[in-house]
């Protein structure tokens, strides 16, 4: 089974032909090897499973073989297409300006998308692969040990096999249900229920936060020590006028309460003022500006 996972791990990707004769060779030796490699297409087709083998056990080096026949490298190269995952074509969903969408899963996972939100599925034998393109969404993920799902959004990669977490297109992960396991760059984490993993600086930080308080799918946002850059796109996704920072410094400001969505306006200048900024307007009203108070001396 561990030779098996190797070669599975190998044929993620194309194989040069000696190591095809190698493949090939290693199946010739014994149809044990054969019902090895069906037993791990079956455990888990996307081979999140032969990772996480790869990172318990030891690296072994791959035999050499210098023979086979042309019709051996023709069944071996079959049995690498049998081993990629079988997958149905990707679907689109989005959510409208302003306005939730639910969406139903076929394995039973059930997803909240918030407004102006955008995710593509892909799901097929062995997999079930969700990339958030854009906004953030909340994921109930129907539990299924041996087909992992996976959600990838701003270069981190959340994995859970049945649990709840919402995740943001910046890449940030907060665990309400469960434990998810989050992979940023080299940095690898178990997150828990109660949660929050934001992917900072090239860096994982943890945070706790409270799973009973309120979120998008009822209205509101939470926010503990966020960065207003992210809060501002937020609330960008429900104003009919986008709001921007008057100075980039500001994106990094760290910002807490609790505050309505549907009522964008109110809310930025209610952080504004708890955080000595300002809300200003332009001259026609189609865009808010936050500044600090020594940049403007009018405004809303």
């Amino acid at each position: 089974m561990e030779q098996a996972a190797d070669w599975a791990d190998l044929a993620r990707g194309p194989m040069d032909t000696e190591t095809m004769r190698a493949f090939h060779a290693w199946l010739a030796e014994s149809p044990a090897h054969f019902e090895a490699l069906k037993r791990i297409q079956a455990i888990d087709g996307d081979l999140h499973l032969v990772a996480a083998l790869a990172e318990t056990a030891p690296a072994r080096p791959a035999r050499r073989w210098l023979f086979a026949t042309a019709g051996g490298l023709a069944a071996a190269a079959a049995l690498l297409a049998w081993l990629s995952p079988l997958s149905a074509p990707p679907v689109t969903y989005s959510s409208a300006h302003g306005a939730l969408r639910q969406v139903a899963l076929s394995d039973g996972s059930h997803i909240t998308l918030d407004a102006d939100s955008e995710m593509v599925a892909r799901f097929g034998h062995g997999r079930r692969s969700v990339e958030l393109k854009r906004g953030q969404a909340w994921f109930a993920v129907a539990h299924d040990r041996f087909k992992p799902f996976v959600v990838r959004a701003g270069g981190v990669e959340a994995t859970a096999v049945g649990t709840a977490f919402r995740m943001d297109r910046s890449g940030e992960v907060a665990v309400t249900e469960g434990r998810v396991r989050v992979d940023a760059g080299a940095e690898h984490r178990d997150v828990a229920a109660g949660t929050r993993a934001d992917f900072d600086g090239g860096h994982l930080v943890l945070a706790s936060f409270d799973t009973t308080a309120p979120d998008f799918r009822t209205g509101w946002i939470d926010l503990r020590d966020q960065k207003l850059g992210d809060v501002v796109d937020r609330f960008n996704r429900y104003s009919d006028r986008p709001a921007v920072l008057g100075n980039p410094a500001l994106a990094r400001l760290p910002v807490s309460g609790r505050f309505r969505l549907d009522q964008p306006r109110q809310s930025l200048s209610l952080i504004a003022t708890a955080y000595g900024l300002r809300v200003t307007v332009d001259g026609n009203g189609d865009q808010y500006t936050i500044v600090s108070q020594k940049m403007t001396t009018g405004g809303l």
